[in-house]
């Protein structure tokens, strides 16, 4: 039996109507290189703590960020691609790795309760995306770090670090192996600052 005309019409029609499978997510560490260990006597003498780090607003959500250079005050969010963490707690744990690798101080940990410490470093996030322009991206990062002393909270040291670099491409993954690499170059000049700095 031959099928109608109808019966065709109404199969063409549906198979037009099928919706295309939706993007697959994908989900980024946040990877920073090793750090040159600090040959000597330690720098800081005691115990040291890295806070929670504060990032306000759009900065401390999972999707990664981008502006143009033509509308730098506009932020956005890619879809469908996200840090595997809240960035605000992946930057604290890869601050407290990247200091205890350096032999900042005699040890390096985040907040554990019950814990005690004789100094902590607080971070804040002004600056943490990609910038888009006509000739490719770069990766912006604006970090402030404070360190002080935990009975006080008197600040020893504080400096707002501001970097950037110009990625291989425009896509997400170079967005995210960017940010990594940019802030691997804020704590490096973040630990070489605390060496020449004079505590007493």
């Amino acid at each position: 039996m031959r099928p109608s005309a109808l019966s065709m019409m109404l199969a063409i029609g549906i198979s037009g109507c099928t919706a295309p499978p939706l993007p697959e997510d994908h989900f980024y560490r946040l990877e920073l290189g090793a750090p040159a260990a600090i040959q000597g006597q330690l720098r800081i003498d005691g115990a040291l703590t890295v806070q929670r780090i504060r990032m306000g607003g759009m900065y401390g959500k999972r999707p990664l960020l981008y502006s143009t250079a033509h509308a730098p005050t506009e932020l956005r969010q890619y879809h469908y691609h996200y840090w595997v963490d809240n960035p605000a707690r992946l930057i604290q744990e890869q601050l407290s790795m990247y200091l205890r690798g350096a032999n900042i101080a005699r040890g390096v940990a985040m907040p554990v309760a019950g814990a005690t410490a004789d100094y902590q470093v607080d971070g804040t996030v002004h600056r943490f995306e990609q910038q888009l322009d006509a000739s490719g991206a770069r990766v912006i990062v604006e970090i402030e770090l404070v360190l002080s002393k935990k009975a006080d909270t008197a600040a020893l040291f504080a400096k707002t670090y501001r970097m950037d670099v110009k990625t291989r491409d425009a896509t997400a993954l170079a967005a995210a192996q960017g940010l990594g690499q940019v802030l691997t170059q804020c704590f490096a000049q973040f630990v070489m600052d605390l060496r020449n700095t004079d505590f007493h």
